[in-house]
């Protein structure tokens, strides 16, 4: 209370309610101590609503149970499971009578990890749609970095705000949800068919089947691939609604890396859909493949992997709405250039994943794939380049080579990974100063330094590589001069004096660093100078804030070449507003 204007106090609920199943003495507790918090909240007098927020919106028994046992005044949130591969949790719509918030992520810490690009327009349409269906009455995002999740951002804020734009999603025949795991050299036991089986989705809840009515014959093929002892995946199954398995274990039934099957007969669909869900005790299975069949009608689908035989590719879930109309907007507003958002466009949900997963960065393991088999992946990176001659004026050729570069730094890491499954170690060398360049290119914030941090300290990053490189790194900068501002403030208190941060980078050291302001629109502009702190670190603290100001930073190069922050200036100069 005295150290925070505070709306909201959050009460964060149990993570384990994730994939955890029923038990009711840890709900009872839960809810107990909230009692408590509002309590409490009541005898301070607290200017704030307590309000609970969570991995989910509930408990696995009831995920809108809160809404029966807690006070309406108290609102409730969640965000959405599996790092946002799952969709806005229906149970909001059975919550009536009191503020609810969806929290979309804006960003996997676990699928791509926090180290690479990350398109998800059409998801964050989609999560907002979705959202509005249900009563949401708040929609907010998950994130880290910032100007990497800028189209998502942006998708978000104004689904937030209108959908005119919203369509049908396009026809889709089947959604299997979840995250994807491969395992292509691994030994499958009981099986004729191993392909089928080393790969798999985890983590994914609800299949939905769009099929005729009917009765139907469903198979669902599972496989342990990463446990190695029983317990610790625990679900059960229903299908249509009705309880077919509990408590499957699928390693106490056949140990890892071994096939097992479950077939039902006579499955009826009334309404024109099957669902199957896994319901978790302890965490969910991974499921190979699904089959639904009747003399009429087929879909058989490989989960998380390619067609084979006469099973079909998983293609992912819909979870996106179209964005081609959002990418062709924000491109025209970021490099005057709408065409460039057919290349975001068809990137949207189909980043190529450049490394392992896991949070919060994954790691860079040997691809053994060649090079010259991956590299038509990337073959965007060159399409967008191509249109760089065509974009004009300063701040946007900037903003299209922040991107250019990102794109150029997920190829070279990409390539990096290939070269690792034979090493050489001077091309090792070469390559990873190569993504290093296109990495640094893409500094803005304090998010995309802590990529850097981690490039350089994670011992599946450049750690590794590092121990197979015949020569010492490059400890100099190598990429095209520039200033970096890691935090940009555009509004500060009156008789505050605001400080800033400058990174200079170049080649040679930057001998100096001032900044140049004036109040906002007038005047003569006034000199102050950057100290030097180490490297190519400065600061400026600016005079005592009375009025609105405009400043822009500005430091000569060894080359003789004048750096200019924002790019823009003198013209146009980063603005402060005084409250």
């Amino acid at each position: 209370m005295a150290s925070h204007p505070l709306d909201y106090y959050w009460i964060w609920t149990p993570e384990g309610w994730t994939w955890e199943g029923n038990q009711p003495a840890q709900y009872s507790n839960t809810v107990a101590d909230i009692q408590l918090a509002l309590d409490a909240l009541r005898r301070v007098n607290a200017p704030f609503q307590l309000a609970t927020a969570g991995w989910v919106l509930g408990p696995v028994h009831d995920r809108a149970a809160f809404d029966r046992d807690l006070p309406k005044q108290v609102p409730l949130s969640a965000i959405n499971r599996s790092t946002g591969a799952t969709e806005v949790d229906p149970a909001f719509g059975r919550i009536a009578g009191r503020e609810t918030w969806a929290i979309p992520w804006l960003e996997s810490d676990n699928r791509e990890g926090l180290a690479a690009v990350q398109l998800e327009a059409g998801r964050m349409r989609r999560d907002a749609v979705d959202a509005l269906a249900y009563g949401c009455t708040g929609l907010m995002g998950l994130h880290w970095r910032t100007d990497m999740l800028s189209p998502n951002v942006a998708a978000l804020a104004q689904a937030a705000w209108e959908q005119a734009w919203k369509q049908p999603a396009p026809a889709r025949r089947w959604t299997v949800p979840g995250q994807v795991a491969q395992y292509a050299d691994a030994a499958i036991a009981g099986t004729a068919d191993a392909p089928l089986y080393r790969t798999c989705r985890y983590d994914l809840g609800t299949i939905r089947l769009t099929a005729p009515n009917g009765s139907y014959r469903v198979t669902l093929k599972f496989c342990e691939p990463h446990f190695k002892s029983p317990g610790e995946r625990v679900c059960d199954v229903r299908v249509q609604e009705a309880t077919v398995l509990t408590n499957l274990d699928i390693f106490a039934r056949v140990g890892a890396f071994a096939a097992l099957d479950f077939t039902w007969l006579d499955v009826t669909v009334t309404n024109g859909t099957l669902t199957i869900e896994l319901v978790p005790r302890k965490s969910l299975p991974c499921l190979s493949a699904v089959a639904v069949e009747n003399p009429d009608f087929t879909a058989k689908i490989n989960c998380g992997g390619p067609a084979y035989r006469d099973w079909e590719a998983d293609t992912g879930p819909a979870r996106g709405l179209p964005c081609d109309d959002f990418y062709a907007d924000w491109a025209e507003a970021n490099f005057g250039l709408a065409e460039a958002g057919r290349v975001f466009t068809a990137l949207d949900g189909r980043v190529p994943q450049v490394t392992d997963g896991g949070c919060p960065s994954g790691s860079l393991t040997p691809v053994k794939t060649p090079w010259n088999e991956v590299a038509p992946q990337f073959a965007f990176v060159d399409e967008f380049e191509q249109l760089r001659p065509r974009v004009r004026g300063a701040s946007n050729i900037e903003r299209f080579d922040y991107w250019l570069s990102a794109f150029k730094y997920l190829r070279s890491l990409a390539q990096l990974r290939c070269a690792l499954a034979q090493p050489e170690p001077d091309e090792l060398t070469r390559l990873f100063a190569e993504v290093y360049r296109h990495l640094l290119a893409t500094v803005n914030t304090p998010g995309g330094l802590a990529m850097v941090v981690n490039f350089e300290n994670h011992p599946g990053w450049g750690l590794a590589v590092a121990a197979q490189a015949r020569t010492p790194w490059p400890k100099t900068y190598a990429g095209e001069p520039r200033l970096i501002v890691p935090t940009v403030r555009s509004m500060v208190n009156l008789g505050e004096s605001l400080t800033l941060k400058i990174i200079a980078l170049d080649r040679q050291p930057v001998p100096s660093v001032s900044v140049k302001l004036r109040p906002l629109g007038r005047g003569t502009w006034r000199t102050v100078p950057a100290a030097h702190l180490v490297r190519g670190v400065w600061q400026a603290k600016l005079p005592v804030a009375t009025d609105d100001f405009e400043y822009h930073i500005e430091a000569p190069t060894a080359g003789a070449q004048t750096l200019r922050w924002p790019v823009t200036a003198p013209a146009m100069n980063q603005t402060v507003v005084v409250r």
